[in-house]
Order: C-alpha cells, then sequence, then structure tokens
C-alpha cells in the first residue's frame, strides 16, 4: 500500500473531470487519439501549483474531504469497490 499526497489525488480528480468529454468519443476517435489525448490533457494539469488544483475543485465539500483524509494506493479487487451508490450490490451507506 502507497501513501498519496491531496496533490495525487486532486491531480487525478481534476484529470478525471476534464477528460470525461474527450472519452465520451471514444468510438469514433479510436484508442490512439483517445489515448493522445489523454497525455495532453494530463500533462497540461500536472504542471498546475496544488492552489491552482484547489481553484479547480468547485464543490467545497468534495474539497474539504480531499483535504482532510489520508490517502492510500492499493489494488482490491474489483467485486470490491464501489464509486456509486449500490455498486457490486454495496450497501449505499458505504459508496456515498
Amino acid at each position: 500500500m502507497i501513501q498519496k499526497s491531496f496533490r495525487n489525488v486532486a491531480l487525478e480528480f481534476v484529470i478525471a473531470d476534464a477528460f470525461k468529454e474527450p472519452a465520451s468519443g471514444h468510438r469514433e476517435i479510436g484508442i490512439d487519439r483517445l489515448t493522445e489525448k489523454y497525455k495532453r490533457v494530463r500533462a497540461a494539469y500536472e504542471s498546475l501549483t496544488d492552489e491552482h488544483l484547489r481553484s479547480l475543485i468547485t464543490w467545497k465539500p468534495r474539497l474539504n474531504w480531499f483535504e482532510s483524509r489520508e490517502w492510500y494506493k492499493k489494488e482490491v479487487e474489483l467485486s470490491k469497490m464501489g464509486v456509486w451508490p449500490e455498486m457490486q450490490g454495496l450497501n449505499v451507506r458505504l459508496t456515498t
């Protein structure tokens, strides 16, 4: 298990948020072009300061949540993940 900083978490969030629109056209543009778009988006955001990253997280409860937690990266089984209410049959209290 690897501990992660606020910056790591905020960076992944803003990159994922910025990449929603390009990713929605994945069938039309193909994997090679999509990969290139992702690399450009990632490069643009990696150079931002922590303060700029904070400003891109506009919903303050999310920002407070990101800043007040300890974050770790580890591999888990997909069946044990929950990213929206009741994903994979998990209790809604665990996924919200």
